[in-house]
């Protein structure tokens, strides 16, 4: 397909299915971004460390934070998995119950694991930041084309024109910076 020219190319069915959650707006989950980060004890292994916690998401609540390391995922170790296979063992149907084994590391960090019994919910996830800058002048971030991004810029707009003087932007700052892209319609 690379052939055709640069955009086209093939998706195996586990790598569409996860396309699809990717720009639909909202998934089944936990509420954590997460990324391998290699071990602070100088192993060779990479550890699944939390980026972030989404505000309201089970894990924010549990009390998951910025920087846990995630151990085991239903009793799976997870320092031989994929990225993309630890992802998709926390994600699933809303209702459904996961359990993380955590550990916290530095100075105030735990010696043993904790274990969080998650239920998943669905977590929606904002794609359109924006602000008044100052008045008449607003700031609009688009993180991805997701399946509602117009939908969700034209709420932003019309929120930002509200706030500014005599109901009119002067001007905005569309910020498109790391958009990976997303659905071709939006």
């Amino acid at each position: 397909l690379e052939t055709l020219d640069r955009e086209p190319g093939f998706l195996k069915p586990d790598q569409y299915r996860e396309m699809k959650i990717d720009t639909s707006g909202q998934f089944g989950g936990v509420g954590i971004e997460v990324e391998m980060r290699p071990a602070s004890d100088g192993s060779h292994d990479n550890v699944l460390t939390v980026m972030s916690a989404i505000e309201g998401t089970p894990a924010a609540k549990a009390g998951i934070t910025t920087g846990d390391q995630i151990v085991k995922i239903d009793d799976t170790p997870t320092h031989s998995m994929r990225m993309d296979d630890a992802v998709q063992k926390m994600r699933g149907k809303k209702g459904s119950p996961v359990s993380l084994a955590v550990m916290r590391p530095g100075a105030k960090g735990w010696r043993e694991p904790r274990v969080y019994n998650l239920m998943r919910e669905i977590i929606k996830i904002d794609n359109v930041v924006a602000r008044t800058i100052e008045p008449g002048y607003g700031y609009l971030r688009l993180k991805q084309f997701s399946e509602n991004a117009d939908r969700d810029i034209e709420s932003a707009l019309d929120k930002l024109e509200k706030e500014s003087p005599q109901g009119h932007l002067k001007g905005l700052v569309l910020d498109l910076r790391n958009n990976p892209g997303g659905l071709l319609d939006q």
